[in-house]
């Protein structure tokens, strides 16, 4: 009876035990895109489809992670068209559109 107690005893201590915890950081290598003077009602359309508010994007609060490539990039405010233009992104770099006020 004693020898099964003290083999359940060490089952539990070795089920407590936990593994190491680790974490890994991946460094996000894509090209991103901002706005600079984006109204809170313009809206970015990319290759077609809409993203969202184009001044949620604006390099201070966050800035959209793309594919290397050309990218269609509209800005929409109400019916009238801020900005558009084909753009082009590659490596890490950081394509910042200065919109007009």
């Amino acid at each position: 009876m004693r020898r099964h107690l003290a083999a359940l005893l060490l089952a539990l201590a070795i089920a407590g035990c936990s593994a190491p915890v680790t974490s890994v950081n991946t460094v996000d290598e894509r090209p991103h895109l901002q706005f600079v003077n984006a109204s809170p009602t313009a809206i970015l359309v990319l290759d077609g489809g809409v993203v969202g508010p184009a001044a949620g994007y604006d390099g201070k609060t966050r800035t959209l992670a793309l594919e290397t490539g050309s990218h269609r990039v509209e800005i929409r405010d109400g019916a009238r068209t801020v900005y558009a233009d084909t753009v082009y992104l590659g490596g890490d770099m950081t394509k910042t559109i200065n919109l007009p006020d």
